[in-house]
C-alpha cells in the first residue's frame, strides 16, 4: 500500500468531527514542562510546506490494532457497527483494525484512570477540558501531535484554528478537538406546555436574575418540580449565573468580560454574594429540594414526568431540544440566562487523545485523519449503520 502525504492527492470531503458529550463545567488550562516530546506550536504555514514538499511513498504498513475507548454507553449494536467500520476499504488501506470499549459517562473518568495507570492497551481516548485534559496533558500523559499534525494537513484543516489554539498547553498540542458547537450559552429547561402560557419570550431572561427568580416561583407555584438535579451537580448550577458576567478559570478564579485582562477571586464579588441570596430563596421557595445536599439522583425522577417536571440546567447544544426528546419523553422548551460566547471549554467539550504509552502515535493520528475528513467514517461512528439504526427520509 502506498500512501502520499501530498494534499492536492487527496479529495475526500471533509465534515464535521464526531461529537461525544455534551459541555460541562469549565475548568482551567495547565501549563507544564513537563510534557512528552514538547514542541512549538503548529502553524498552518508549516502545515502546507509540509505536504507540499512531501510526496513520499512508503512501504506497506503493518496491521495493528487501535483500542478506542469511548465515553458512551454500551448500545445494542455495537460490535456490529465496530464491525462495519473495520471492514471499510479506506480503513483497511491504513492496516489499520480498531476495538472500540465503551465506559459509562458516570464512570468514565474512574475506569479510564485505572486502565491507563496500569498499563492497559489504550490507544485512542475521549477526554474534554471539563474532564481531565488540563491535567493530564500537563503531567505527561498524553503524546504531542504537534509534529505529526505537519504531515496530516487534511486533519489540521478540517479543525478550526480556534479549536487547535484552545487545545494547546505550553506549546504542545495532545487532542484533536471535536469540531463541534463553539460558542457557549447556559440556561434552563421548563415544561413546553407551561412555558407556551408562562413565556412569550425566552429571551428575555438573557442577563436578567430577578426576571428568571421570578419565573421559578410562579414555575413552582404552577405545581412543578424542584431543579432535576444534585450536589454532584453543584457546578451546573454555579454556571447559571455567573457566566453571563464572568468566565471562568477555576473553580475561585474568573475574569469579568468587561475587563478580561483582570483576574479576580469571584467569591469576593458582589456577584457572588446576590447569586448566593438568591439561591437561598430558591431552596426556601422550594425550587431546589430540601433535600438537595444529600438525595441521590433517583429521588428527581419523581419529578420527571411531563405534569409537574421540574427544572435543569444546562449549556445549549442547538438543537437540543429535539435529539433528547426520546429520552425525556415530552418537549421543553429552552430558556437563555446567558449570552452566547466562544469559550475554550465549548472549543475542548470532547477530545481525542494518544495515551504516551501508545506503541503507534503515528498510525493513530492516521486513523483520526480519516476519523474526522471521512464522511462514510464519521457517519458510521455518529449515527450507525444506515437502514439499521437510522434510516433518511
Amino acid at each position: 500500500m502506498k500512501r502520499n502525504t501530498k494534499i492536492t492527492a487527496i479529495l475526500l470531503a471533509v465534515s464535521m468531527v464526531c461529537s461525544m458529550a455534551a459541555c460541562g463545567n469549565t475548568t482551567g488550562s495547565a501549563t507544564s514542562s513537563s510534557t512528552p516530546a514538547t514542541q512549538e506550536t503548529v502553524t498552518e504555514t508549516e502545515i502546507e510546506e509540509t505536504a507540499e514538499e512531501t510526496a513520499t511513498t512508503a512501504e506497506p504498513l503493518e496491521p495493528v490494532t487501535l483500542v478506542i475507548a469511548m465515553n458512551d454507553a454500551s448500545g445494542t449494536m455495537d460490535d456490529e457497527v465496530e464491525a462495519a467500520i473495520n471492514d471499510l476499504p479506506q480503513v483497511k488501506e491504513l492496516g489499520i483494525t480498531i476495538d472500540l470499549i465503551r465506559y459509562a459517562k458516570g464512570e468514565f473518568k474512574e475506569k479510564s484512570s485505572l486502565a491507563l495507570s496500569s498499563g492497559e492497551q489504550i490507544d485512542l481516548i475521549f477526554d474534554a477540558l471539563w474532564m481531565t485534559y488540563s491535567k493530564r496533558a500537563a503531567a505527561g500523559e498524553y503524546y504531542d501531535i504537534s509534529e505529526l499534525l505537519k504531515d496530516h494537513p487534511k486533519l489540521y484543516n478540517a479543525i478550526p484554528k480556534t479549536h487547535w489554539d484552545a487545545a494547546t498547553i505550553n506549546g504542545g498540542i495532545y487532542a484533536v478537538p471535536t469540531y463541534k458547537e463553539s460558542g457557549e450559552q447556559w440556561g434552563i429547561y421548563v415544561n413546553t406546555k407551561w412555558a407556551k402560557d408562562n413565556v412569550p419570550d425566552p429571551n428575555a431572561y438573557i442577563g436578567d436574575i430577578d426576571g428568571l427568580n421570578e419565573l421559578l416561583k410562579k414555575y413552582k407555584d404552577d405545581g412543578h418540580g424542584p431543579w432535576v438535579g444534585t450536589y454532584a451537580n453543584y457546578d451546573a448550577v454555579m454556571q447559571l449565573l455567573r457566566m453571563n458576567e464572568y468566565s471562568q478559570i477555576n473553580r475561585a478564579v474568573m475574569v469579568d468580560r468587561k475587563n478580561p485582562s483582570v483576574a479576580l477571586n469571584y467569591f469576593e464579588t458582589d456577584y457572588f454574594k446576590k447569586t448566593c441570596q438568591i439561591y437561598r430563596d430558591w431552596y426556601e421557595y422550594g425550587i431546589f429540594s430540601s433535600d438537595v445536599l444529600t438525595a441521590e439522583a433517583s429521588y428527581f425522577d419523581n419529578f420527571k414526568n411531563e405534569d409537574d417536571y421540574g427544572f435543569s440546567i444546562t449549556t445549549y447544544t442547538p438543537c437540543g431540544e429535539e435529539y433528547t426528546l426520546a429520552e425525556v419523553g415530552f418537549e421543553r422548551t429552552y430558556i437563555p440566562i446567558s449570552n452566547v460566547f466562544l469559550s475554550s471549554n465549548a472549543c475542548l467539550g470532547s477530545l481525542f487523545c494518544i495515551p504516551v504509552t501508545c506503541e503507534h502515535p503515528d498510525r493513530a493520528v492516521d486513523f483520526l485523519e480519516l476519523w474526522n475528513t471521512d464522511p462514510e467514517v464519521k457517519n458510521l461512528f455518529t449515527y450507525g449503520i444506515e437502514g439499521k439504526n437510522y434510516t433518511l427520509n
